[in-house]
């Protein structure tokens, strides 16, 4: 049986805990690539994320476990900019549980898209496994040979 798991909307005091969990998450790529997605490291860009687009907390038994950022493209379509779980909590149906609450929060979204890295295989078969499919990929980073591949799911009017 899965874990109950709530989510709420991240505001500026939940910064730097979800900093910690977010350079945690991606430690892996900053080690591999130098890098890991935009500002996921800096507490002040969590904050400009809670000001400019749907930035909530996953909880997990009253606990901060992750978070996920949705950026608003148009009246239909919303991008995930960012989603990730503690690496402690991993594989407890969680980010499943999360991708549901989305949908469920936005029915009036009907197309999203989301970008991931060309290497990450286990997050490539999760949003398959959510139904969104491969559209394309960004062109390879010139120092380090990074690219992301481009997923994208539509839900039917």
């Amino acid at each position: 049986m899965s874990p109950m798991v709530f989510f709420k909307k991240a505001v500026p005091a939940n910064a730097e805990q979800l900093t910690q969990i977010a350079v945690r998450c991606f430690a892996e790529d900053v080690q591999k690539y130098g890098e890991g997605p935009a500002g996921h490291d800096q507490p002040d860009q969590h904050v400009l994320f809670m000001q400019k687009a749907h930035y909530y907390t996953i909880l997990l038994d009253d606990q901060i476990v992750g978070g996920f950022c949705l950026l608003p493209v148009d009246h239909e379509h919303l991008e995930l900019g960012i989603i990730y779980v503690d690496p402690d909590k991993q594989n407890l149906r969680i980010g499943s549980q999360t991708m549901q609450f989305m949908e469920a929060a936005y029915p009036h979204i009907k197309k999203w898209t989301l970008d991931t890295g060309y290497e990450a295989e286990r997050n490539q078969h999760f949003y398959e496994k959510c139904g969104y499919k491969k559209v394309g990929e960004t062109t390879p980073n010139a120092v380090n040979g990074f690219y992301k591949f481009r997923y994208e799911k539509r839900i039917p009017k």
